[in-house]
């Protein structure tokens, strides 16, 4: 699998992710033992399992929009190549 594959691939879950925590059937009410939070908006479990808010899933959705059209266009992911080749020891 290519770099731009793999990039598009996790871009498409991220931004699914993303999609998802906005959606309210995909989102439950947040535990009675969950932390107070200072961004409260879209408070709550995606699927009941991890605690999410808006902040969040803008984030996710972010990240995911950017690596959904990871092309040579802007040379991204030759650039990860790059310094993942750079970072690993000789």
């Amino acid at each position: 699998m290519t770099i731009s594959k793999f990039a598009a691939v996790m871009g498409s879950l991220f931004l699914a992710v993303g999609v998802m925590g906005f959606a309210d059937g995909f989102v439950t009410p947040p535990h009675p033992d969950d932390p107070l939070l200072s961004v409260e908006s879209n408070y709550g479990r995606l699927l009941g399992l991890f605690p999410i808010n808006m902040l969040h899933n803008g984030v996710h959705a972010l990240i995911g929009s950017q690596d959904c059209w990871p092309g040579e266009t802007y040379g991204r992911p030759k650039l990860l190549q790059n310094l993942s080749a750079a970072s690993t020891p000789c």
